[in-house]
């Protein structure tokens, strides 16, 4: 099961969708598939094919854990919503109020705030 704060960054998102017709053969001891079983469990990946094939094209995989993405897509959702009442309320032929823009500029710039720390953070990576 994958968490919700896990980021797969790849570059090889086309290859993930091609017909898979070969095989690769490898052997490895019982430690090396036990440490490969562990690194799958942190990330959250239950196929071992997939884990191999992403860690062997995009050179890892990325487990970013930052509770502050939920709260970015949260409060982005409740900007929307905003936006999405008040264009409502201006397409039925109310009135958009500056109460109304404010508090939406408001949380604007709250998102931008916070996106900027998500961001700064994950250049960290």
């Amino acid at each position: 099961m994958k968490n919700k704060n896990t980021i797969m960054i790849t570059d090889s998102a086309e290859l993930e969708k091609q017909k898979k017709t070969l095989a690769l053969y490898i052997k490895i001891s019982p430690e090396e598939k036990a440490k490969i079983e562990r690194n799958m469990a942190l990330i959250g990946i239950t196929n071992i094919s997939a884990f191999v094939r992403r860690m062997c094209l995009d050179g890892g995989i990325y487990k970013v854990d930052l509770p502050e993405i939920q709260e970015v897509s949260r409060l982005m959702n409740i900007t929307a919503n905003n936006v999405n009442q008040l264009t409502k309320r201006v397409n039925g032929g109310g009135h958009a109020y500056r109460e109304d823009v404010a508090h939406l500029d408001g949380q604007l710039t709250e998102c931008r705030e916070m996106l900027g720390k998500v961001m700064a953070k994950l250049a960290k990576y």
